[in-house]
């Protein structure tokens, strides 16, 4: 063996090979000991390793725990289960950080909601396509600003918040319309057309009472054609159309006149009726010539009495009053109406 009687130090011989001799090192406390302090760790620094993870991933990391917990309080285990224990656990552990996969979800559910809306948006009959672009718009502003939430949410609990609040903000846009409503308002806003024109007509001056009379029937039976025309429009872009193509026919009804013109008219009218009544007169032969003349004369000057009265007239109907009086025939036969 090599060794020395003389030595001042004690030495032993031990048998390395023989029948029935082994030798065989135990490690399995060392084994439990290295995964207690692994479990310890984990377990305290659980909340911050779990705050990205999903909910599959946290539960089969609390499961793991569990499992390790139960091994930890057994005895009969041996180096090798407690080492397979302790790989397992720190595989579960590296698996905790998902939030590439949480957050690229919460943008996925929040872009679906703003699909949804935008659909619903484009379903509404009650608004213009107009309306319904910058609705859009709206939608797609408000998706930018929520995903900027939820990308700078700081666990996975704020993701699932800001991805709800953001499907309820996306939501918020829009509320379906009421179609009949945008009807209701097109007709009255026709109506309030259909009010102006009828007072421009009885304002118009170079109109009679009865011509007046005539354009406002004829006003409000443009207006109950318009307004059928809106009752059966599909969409609130029909609507739109028939309303402003409904204000249009309603004030292509009238356009205001001119007084002058129906008095230039009126004044005309009653030249031909001098002119025929000094033919009248000229013609009879019961007058003499000197009678003849102070007839014309006197039918010029009936004239230029009735012009006056013309032109002093303040609207149609006095236009009309004017020109109808009597033009008196200077013969001894007959009056003459000038119509």
């Amino acid at each position: 063996m090599g060794l020395s009687y003389q030595s001042p130090y004690l030495g032993y011989a031990l048998p390395v090979t023989g029948v029935d001799f082994s030798i065989e090192q135990d490690t399995k406390n060392v084994a439990k000991n290295l995964l207690q302090r692994i479990y310890n760790k984990l377990i305290e620094q659980k909340s911050e390793d779990t705050k990205w993870s999903t909910p599959e991933t946290k539960a089969a990391y609390e499961t793991k725990l569990t499992e390790i917990k139960n091994l930890l309080s057994s005895e009969i285990s041996t180096t090798s289960n407690y080492k397979e224990s302790a790989k397992s656990l720190i595989e579960k552990y590296n698996s905790l950080n998902n939030r590439d996969t949480i957050v690229a979800a919460a943008k996925a559910a929040l872009a679906q909601a703003v699909e949804a809306e935008k659909n619903e948006i484009n379903a509404d009959n009650s608004l213009t396509s107009a309306e319904k672009a910058d609705k859009v718009k709206a939608v797609e502003a408000k998706k930018t600003e929520e995903e900027a939430k939820i990308a700078a949410a700081e666990n996975a609990d704020k993701v699932a918040e800001a991805k709800t609040a953001g499907e309820e903000a996306v939501k918020a846009v829009h509320n379906n319309g009421d179609l009949e409503a945008v009807k209701t308002a097109a007709k009255a806003a026709l109506a309030q057309a259909v009010e102006a024109e009828k007072n421009e007509i009885n304002a118009d001056n170079s109109l009679t009472s009865a011509e007046k009379a005539d354009k406002v029937k004829a006003v409000e039976a443009k207006k109950t054609e318009e307004e059928a025309k809106i009752a059966a429009a599909e969409n609130a872009d029909k609507v739109a159309e028939a309303k402003t193509a409904g204000e249009e026919a309603v004030k292509a009804v009238h356009n205001n006149g001119d007084l002058e013109a129906v008095k230039t008219a009126a004044k005309a009218a009653l030249a031909q009726a001098v002119e025929a009544e000094k033919n009248e007169i000229n013609a009879d032969n019961s007058l003499t010539s000197a009678e003849k003349a102070d007839k014309v004369k006197a039918v010029e000057a009936k004239k230029t009495e009735e012009e006056a009265k013309i032109a002093a007239a303040e609207n149609a109907d006095k236009v009309a009053e004017a020109k109808k009086q009597q033009v008196k025939k200077q013969s001894k036969q007959f009056i003459t109406m000038v119509t």
